[in-house]
């Protein structure tokens, strides 16, 4: 195997978060071969481990946690469990980000996600997000709450270039319950992906005014 014996190479595995291995598939989540277990396939798994970053920083205050790199290994990944109607891969991903939780002893009073526009979320079926908080509060034994929802029709994203992402979701989000207060709460608001990290800023806002403290997580960061 590459001058890496068995042993090596599973010890590898399991510290790149082999949780994705064990979770039951059939096809490989990446490639899409044919496998006994797991949810990635071993040359796969590989690929992961090198691109797992599991980091901390702060955008503008808060604090965003992110487990993997976005290259090409990665992208697949979420696309599939976005577009390619997997949503049972919100099971071995969140699984990773609770993960990478609770080796940090982070605690929170509840978890919440980034709402997914009304016409994309019937076109899909779920929204990738609630899924992803959903077992990440499973997995920590913490209530979810959906707090938060869009004000606005905006364009996608990705679709926009990095200067012009900004403006698309400035004071997009809104709590749900306009009257409802969060002082003294500690948030977790839990996406798929940040790459300029605009959305979570922009979805904290709204928490942080009705006083939350709110932090990040993300499976990807770009």
């Amino acid at each position: 195997m590459n001058g890496m014996n068995c042993s090596g190479f599973w010890r590898k595995i399991r510290k790149a978060g082999a949780e994705l291995l064990a979770w039951d598939a059939r096809t490989c989540a990446v490639c899409g071969r044919d496998i006994r277990e797991g949810a990635v396939c071993r040359d796969c798994a590989r690929q992961l481990a090198q691109a797992r970053i599991l980091r901390a920083e702060r955008l503008e205050g808060i604090p965003l946690y992110s487990c993997y790199r976005y290259d090409a290994c990665v992208r697949t990944i979420l696309l599939r469990f976005k577009l390619g109607h997997h949503p049972w891969l919100a099971g071995p991903i969140g699984s990773q980000m609770a993960s990478f939780l609770r080796s940090r002893a982070l605690g929170f009073s509840a978890v919440t996600f980034v709402p997914l526009a009304t016409g994309r979320q019937l076109q899909r079926g779920y929204n990738q997000a609630e899924l992803l908080a959903r077992e990440i509060g499973s997995q920590l034994g913490i209530p979810v709450a959906p707090l938060l929802r869009r004000v606005r029709k905006t364009k996608v994203q990705s679709r926009l270039a990095a200067e012009e992402r900004a403006g698309n979701l400035k004071d997009a989000f809104g709590l749900i319950n306009e009257e409802q207060r969060l002082r003294g709460q500690r948030i977790l608001l839990v996406d798929d992906i940040a790459t300029t990290g605009t959305t979570v800023l922009q979805c904290a806002k709204p928490m942080q005014e009705a006083g939350a403290s709110v932090a990040a997580i993300v499976f990807a960061r770009a």
